[in-house]
């Protein structure tokens, strides 16, 4: 119940903020309750089906790689180590990269442009390059054991594959929120134009 009420409270703000034209108060208010409740109704099964997703691409990526399996129904990641050990990692939520998606799309529902074109485009070729970006980072790590065995695993989880997945969604963020807007900015002295 009072989630409930804490989302008309929500929707009473957004509506008083965009009529009194505060539209940086909008887009962060906006932003951040839409995030909440996205990952309040939809996070388990959106989680399930990125779980899903990676794991049956990891799969058959994974069949060209010696020493490393996928058991796709188990979301199961399986290395054969060089010295005749194994080690297996289980596909969870936080490498389903659900969080940074669904920032990805609360941001780009209330970004300021109203072109739903350029909403649906972005939102769709974003998805495919957040899933893509999230199976590279997978990727980083499995060849980090694969080539330096499992103590490396940690490190290579949660510093090293981390940085290159939030490097490539710093090349997202700058090419669907930042270029347009940079690319529109006049550069020089305001009075050449004369």
């Amino acid at each position: 119940m009072k989630f409930y009420f804490s989302l008309i409270i929500v929707f009473i703000l957004l509506k008083i903020l965009r009529k009194n034209n505060l539209f940086f108060f909008y887009f962060i208010l906006g932003s951040v309750s839409s995030f909440l409740i996205m990952l309040y109704f939809g996070g388990d099964e959106f989680e399930i089906l990125l779980k899903h997703i990676i794991s049956f691409f990891m799969y058959h990526l994974t069949l060209y790689i010696p020493r490393a399996s996928v058991l796709e129904d188990y979301f199961l990641i399986n290395i054969s180590l060089k010295d005749g050990s194994a080690m297996s990692w289980i596909i969870d939520y936080e490498c389903t990269g659900i969080v940074e998606m669904l920032v990805f799309y609360s941001l780009l529902l209330f970004y300021p442009i109203k072109d739903i074109f350029y909403k649906t485009k972005y939102f769709i070729m974003g998805t495919i390059y957040l899933i893509t970006a999230n199976i590279l980072r997978m990727f980083v790590i499995l060849f980090s054991v694969l080539k330096f065995g499992e103590n490396i695993f940690y490190f290579s989880h949660v510093i090293l594959a981390r940085i290159v997945f939030f490097i490539l969604v710093i090349i997202l963020y700058y090419n669907v929120f930042t270029k347009k807007h940079v690319r529109q900015q006049l550069v020089g002295d305001l009075y050449d134009n004369k």
